[in-house]
């Protein structure tokens, strides 16, 4: 079965969301960008992250945290950059691919 990253991803993911529980707004940030560096489907919290930050954080709070989210999206990106920007850009964020079904143990 095709898990490939989804575990440490969804890992990553539930860290973020018993951080912001415990109101370590920072620490979660990081793990949502950490999670998102791993698979898109990260991006599905993202709302629920703008929401919670910006009221328990108020404006100035929420960019305070998303520099360093954005940092380490930067930072994990430097290698992929360096060896190839264009195909970096262009093919990891490429949204008008289309995905086909095939049958597999997960469809009936």
């Amino acid at each position: 079965l095709r898990l490939f990253n989804d575990a440490p991803t969804m890992l990553l993911l539930h860290s973020f969301v018993l951080a912001y529980a415990c109101r370590r707004f920072l620490l979660g940030a990081l793990l949502f960008s950490a999670a998102l560096s791993l698979k898109m489907n990260a991006l599905l919290f993202a709302p629920a992250l703008a929401v919670l930050t910006l009221r328990e954080c108020g404006w100035a709070g929420a960019i305070a945290r998303a520099i360093p989210a954005l940092a380490l999206q930067a930072f994990l990106a430097a290698p992929f950059l360096r060896a190839s920007p264009h195909g970096y850009l262009f093919r990891a964020f490429e949204l008008s691919r289309a995905f086909g079904h095939r049958w597999s143990v997960n469809w009936a």
